[in-house]
């Protein structure tokens, strides 16, 4: 008895904790603009799931966050925004599950490049069923969302895949900054093309890439030497870092897209898709 008494007070001593530790990164978050994300994306099956929608849950959460005047979708419904060009008008709902004789949830808001805005304390449920247990332990960590009293207050000005602004020296006649390349340092160079590239610039001296089997990561070729690589973001962008820059990826119809930022003007990289 004394222990399980020992046990219920330490437990209740820690969710204080954690409900201390969110309202300080709630008021963090806050000072990051989260009331300028208009929608929240709900993966319609996590890794801890064996089937989509599994016990129906991927829908309560948005039911859930409605509850909290949060605009949520799962990632198979008609979005209200282009999740391939415009991924960064919303935030993304990441779940892990841990526990073995309790089902423990986290929950944690992250913008498109992967970053978290804002983590819940964690969800806990001792139900026996399943479908009890999610429920319940959402139930628990979404109670915490009356703490940031969201309220939509409109998009901040970042660099995405369409929404960029740049600005040209007036003095200087105006360039395409879209279609300058990078040249990699040659001493980073030091892993040679092998095999077929997935997507290659139109001139053979210039960029490729090739994906992992996958698909969540791929390796970043110049003049046939490897200078970089990308991975697949929760956001469905990839993050892509480089010897001379670092940006984000992204499908256009049936080209692959790098873009990024140099001296606050917006670079861009168009690969083809190879035959």
């Amino acid at each position: 008895m004394l222990a399980n008494w020992f046990i219920f007070t330490l437990y209740s001593f820690m969710k204080k904790i954690l409900i201390l530790v969110f309202l300080m990164s709630f008021a963090f978050a806050k000072s990051q603009s989260i009331n300028n994300y208009k929608y929240v994306v709900v993966d319609n099956q996590y890794e801890f799931q064996q089937e989509p929608n599994q016990y129906r849950f991927n829908e309560f959460l948005v039911f859930e966050m409605a509850k909290y005047n949060i605009e949520a979708y799962r990632n198979i419904d008609e979005l209200p925004f282009n999740k391939e060009s415009e991924p960064c008008k919303a935030l993304y709902l990441t779940l892990e599950k841990s526990g073995f004789l309790s089902t423990k949830l986290d929950y944690a808001f992250r913008d498109c490049y992967g970053t978290i805005i804002v983590t819940l304390p964690q969800g806990l449920s001792r139900e026996k069923d399943f479908q009890k247990a999610y429920f319940e332990a959402t139930r628990d960590a979404f109670s915490n969302l009356k703490q940031l009293n969201y309220s939509f207050e409109g998009a901040m000005e970042i660099i995405t895949a369409v929404e960029v602004k740049t600005e040209m020296p007036k003095e200087a006649a105006p360039q395409e900054p879209m279609t300058k390349t990078p040249t990699p340092k040659a001493e980073e160079i030091t892993v040679k093309e092998t095999g077929r590239m997935d997507y290659r610039q139109d001139s053979n001296t210039a960029y490729s890439l090739k994906f992992n089997e996958s698909g969540d990561r791929f390796d970043l070729y110049y003049i046939g030497a490897k200078v970089g690589s990308g991975r697949k973001s929760a956001a469905g962008v990839y993050l892509v870092t480089s010897a001379s820059f670092s940006g984000i990826g992204f499908m256009e119809n049936a080209s692959f897209i790098i873009e990024y930022d140099k001296a606050g003007a917006l670079n861009r990289i168009k690969l083809q898709k190879v035959d």
